[in-house]
């Protein structure tokens, strides 16, 4: 596993006039060496003709007058640097794929509304007035006449005639509803013709930031306030500097040599000069620095059995940050063993639901640590779900058993939030699942503790309908439990009680069944659950029915179950 390490503070007043000037003319001949490899593999993808003669590394060496590892180490970056725009632009297409479904998901939506407020206003000019209940509209009978009323959440509007509810209100909304329809119609067409650039398109890179060059527009007004945003955008190109390391080196790389005894980094200079940066140390990992160090110090075969130690420089104006990138080998006594049990872990926006499972798969207990990101700042939640990492990995390590994860990826999920609510979108933003996922297993990994990913298939749905009533939990316990069983190999089967709902084929995994399932009663709220006794069918039925549903949940299971209906009706 590989692990970055940060020095402190090298402040520049305390390191010697003319090592600065060294190291930020090695800065910038680096990085103009790093665009220039870059500039010239996207030219040549672009135009099919190359650049340059010969290979690229020859190329760069000759251009800047480099020698061969900052070179090799310039190419690399710039490699790197063309793969993940490789692996972006396949990600930003699967974006746009997500933002074109809710597109036209949205726009069945509003084509449904707008041929049923087209068939009301039909039927009002037939003289046979036919409202659509499930929009909210109804007709009451007063004693002045008949009202056509519109009932909302917090409001209820009233028309008193025909011709009112007609014009001031129908002709409004179809002429609305049409007007929104050709927005979304305009919207998909700018989608799909973005999916198109992109895979067509060889991508570019702005170093130094696309948004603090686009600052140019706002921040510059005279020619001194040009000039001083160019300075600034000119440091921002050249901050950085990260040379890979290489196995047969004898400090496992040959331009940095760090001297842990007296704390002193030696640098060599692109112009071959030797540098020395005093009191480097690292506060958080001065220990396995030197160990990875001592490590290669030792090695006699280096070849084969040497470890790279790659070394980054940061320039921040006035200090110096350095870092130190080595590769550790895993714990020696890292627990992989499930005979005892797990630990199943839930991870939602305000709090990590996690229960103690033994090794028959039953439930020892459960609990939740919960914390609060509302108003945050990106380095105050990562350093709270660290925190939160912390302690239940410690929670881990008192009772000797792995973790059990969900293998989420909700990078694509948030790119469908336009038409979301409010609420529901503030709680995506807010799950910082790869901050807490990287957390835990960077801590775990240190304790000792092995972590497992698991399927989220159906995980909070079968919790819900499964183990929440019955074990007294919630429904994000009942979904870590369920997670902790799916670690250790179980099978959900469904519950005797729901089975009448559903029927399993021969060789059909036992998932689709749960799929059924979750489509029937996902529209029920969680709590209803806790309302049902379970000891029959019949008297699940008839719980189910008489308890206070929504006019939602109402039509979900008279679309979705409609044996309930049918029985409930002959009873």
């Amino acid at each position: 596993m590989k692990k970055c390490y940060f020095s402190n503070r090298i402040y520049k007043h305390k390191v010697p006039h003319d090592v600065n000037q060294e190291l930020s003319h090695s800065l910038r001949l680096y990085n103009r060496a790093v665009r220039m490899a870059y500039a010239w593999q996207t030219k040549h993808l672009r135009t099919g003709n190359k650049p340059y003669e010969g290979t690229l590394h020859l190329a760069i060496k000759k251009r800047f007058q480099l020698d061969n590892y900052y070179t090799n180490s310039a190419v690399q970056q710039a490699n790197a640097l063309r793969t993940s725009q490789k692996e972006l632009q396949a990600l930003y297409v699967k974006q746009v794929d997500i933002v074109m479904k809710s597109i036209q998901k949205k726009l069945k939506k509003e084509r449904s509304k707008l041929t049923a407020l087209r068939n009301m206003k039909q039927s009002i000019v037939d003289r046979k007035p036919k409202l659509h209940k499930r929009m909210g509209y109804r007709m009451h009978q007063t004693a002045s006449g008949v009202v056509y009323a519109l009932h909302r959440k917090n409001e209820t509007q009233v028309w008193f005639s025909p011709y009112l509810f007609e014009h001031r209100h129908l002709d409004k909304e179809i002429k609305r509803l049409k007007a929104r329809i050709g927005q979304l119609r305009h919207r998909l067409l700018r989608q799909e013709q973005k999916k198109e650039k992109l895979r067509r398109e060889i991508p570019s890179v702005l170093f130094g930031s696309r948004s603090f060059f686009r600052k140019q527009y706002t921040m510059c007004k005279d020619q001194k306030s040009y000039v001083a945003w160019r300075h600034a955008f000119c440091y921002k190109r050249n901050a950085k500097m990260t040379l890979s390391g290489r196995k047969d080196a004898k400090y496992g790389n040959f331009v940095f040599q760090y001297d842990a005894p007296s704390q002193t980094l030696h640098i060599r200079s692109t112009t071959g000069r030797a540098l020395v940066l005093p009191y480097v140390y690292f506060p958080y990992g001065q220990d396995q620095v030197q160990e990875s160090i001592a490590r290669q110090l030792s090695c006699q075969n280096k070849k084969k059995d040497g470890k790279p130690i790659g070394w980054s420089i940061e320039d921040h104006g006035t200090y110096y940050i350095i870092k130190c990138i080595v590769e550790e080998p895993e714990h020696p006594h890292l627990n992989h063993a499930k005979a005892d049990g797990v630990i199943g872990v839930d991870v939602n926006y305000n709090h990590i639901a996690f229960s103690n499972v033994n090794g028959q798969g039953q439930l020892l207990s459960s609990s939740c640590l919960y914390f609060s990101l509302a108003g945050k700042r990106s380095g105050q939640i990562t350093k709270i779900l660290e925190a939160e990492a912390i302690r239940l990995v410690d929670i881990a390590v008192q009772r000797n058993k792995p973790i059990v994860l969900e293998a989420l990826d909700t990078t694509l999920s948030k790119s469908a939030g336009r038409y979301r609510n409010r609420k529901q979108n503030r709680r995506m933003s807010l799950f910082a699942y790869k901050k807490m996922q990287d957390g835990i297993h960077s801590r775990a990994a240190k304790m000792g503790i092995a972590v497992f990913e698991v399927n989220p298939a159906f995980t909070s749905q079968i919790g819900k309908m499964k183990y929440m009533k019955q074990m007294h939990i919630s429904i994000h316990q009942a979904a870590s439990y369920v997670i902790g069983r799916r670690g250790m190999n179980l099978k959900e089967q469904v519950p005797k009680l729901l089975r009448i709902y559903t029927e399993r084929k021969d060789g059909e995994h036992h998932w689709k069944q749960w799929s059924v399932l979750t489509k029937a009663f996902k529209a029920l709220r969680p709590h209803v659950f806790y309302h049902v006794s379970g000891q029959s069918y019949p008297l699940f039925n008839k719980e189910i029915c008489n308890y206070g549903l929504t006019q939602v949940e109402r039509d979900s299971l008279q679309k979705y179950v409609p044996k309930i209906w049918l029985e409930e009706r002959e009873a």
